[in-house]
């Protein structure tokens, strides 16, 4: 759950970023001769102004807020983030690796493509891992629950697209392969775009499978902080809102003055 000092330390990070874009945030380059023929400016630098706003709500401030809840989580005892794992890599690992990514990406209607099923790919992986030369790679956040499990994840963008996709699978099944022995891979998406209606952007789910290797808003969240932390977070995101409602107001009053 998220109250006393991890509610502050969330809001703390949320308004630190949004009030570096705004302090930073200038019209450069903004104009634009056939959308203002079409749209009033004031829309365009608003909308503008706003985009900027919402890629500042991205992965990496989403990474930052599922580590200080995973850390304040009685789930885990040990949570790192940006945590670099360590292992030999052999060449058969890897080149399955690519043949798994390979048939996941293939048409529906190919016959030899394959189906997200992260413990038969762990189980593939495993059979050819322990060997070759030493490698690494960083995951966004790594913990140890109570039970000892390890479990490795990687926070993405609410709609990655094929390459994004390949690269989440491949850094999932490597770090498996680094290991050299059954871990949980996942990859966590901080919000469900398509809500209440299920997540359904095609291009991830070819290679991963809901409920298993890839998390979506409430299921995220709660995984990480125990039953209700996604509506708690939305609740801070609106109190931290409202808290900075006069300077975002001021922003765009100054945008539009411009």
């Amino acid at each position: 759950m998220i109250e006393g000092e991890l509610k502050k330390e969330i809001k703390k990070i949320i308004k630190n970023a949004i009030v570096k874009k705004l302090n930073e945030y200038k019209l450069i380059g903004d104009i634009k001769p056939f959308h203002e023929k079409l749209f009033s400016k004031k829309k365009i630098r608003e909308a503008s102004f706003f985009h900027s706003c919402s890629t500042t709500i991205g992965v990496t401030l989403f990474q930052n807020i599922a580590y200080s809840i995973a850390r304040n989580s009685k789930n885990f005892k040990r949570v790192e983030k940006q945590f670099r794992v360590e292992g030999n890599f052999s060449n058969q690992a890897k080149s399955l690796i690519e043949d798994i990514i390979f048939d996941l990406g293939r048409k529906k209607d190919d016959p030899q493509k394959r189906t997200p099923n992260i413990k038969e790919e762990i189980k593939e992986i495993l059979s050819v891992s322990g060997r070759g030369e030493k490698s690494s790679q960083v995951i966004d956040l790594f913990l140890i629950n109570r039970k000892n499990e390890e479990i490795y994840i990687e926070i993405k963008t609410t709609k990655p697209n094929k390459g994004e996709s390949e690269k989440i699978k491949r850094t999932l099944l490597k770090i498996v392969a680094l290991r050299n022995k059954p871990v949980r891979v996942l990859c966590g998406i901080a919000y469900n775009p398509y809500e209440p209606e299920e997540f359904s952007w095609p291009i991830p789910l070819n290679y991963l499978k809901i409920g298993e290797d890839l998390l979506i808003g409430r299921e995220f969240w709660n995984f990480l902080g125990g039953n209700r932390t996604y509506e708690k977070l939305l609740s801070v995101f609106e109190e931290t809102g409202k808290e900075l409602k006069e300077k975002i107001e001021n922003k765009f009053r100054e945008i539009i003055k411009t």
